[in-house]
């Protein structure tokens, strides 16, 4: 199966969110990628960019994902 990149970045964005503003953010909560796109655009910029460096901070760290997207890659890091 081919990794969903962009479900993978809007997991990440909801997964941050909840880390830095809760877990009853509207972008934690968004459940679609227009409802995850306004709740973003919503933020002031200080809080977007903030949660942007968090969000790409995660994705190059998640080395699981990173795999998964490589030749042969199980996206399990054993």
């Amino acid at each position: 199966m081919i990794p969903d990149p962009d479900g993978r970045f809007r997991s990440a964005l909801r997964q941050t969110a909840a880390t830095l503003f809760g877990a009853d953010h509207p972008v934690a909560q968004a459940t679609t990628a227009e409802a995850l796109q306004a709740a973003v655009a919503a933020l002031p910029e200080t809080e977007r960019d903030r949660l942007m460096s968090a969000t790409h901070r995660h994705m190059r760290e998640d080395f699981a994902a990173i795999r998964a997207f490589l030749p042969g890659g199980t996206g399990t890091l054993h």
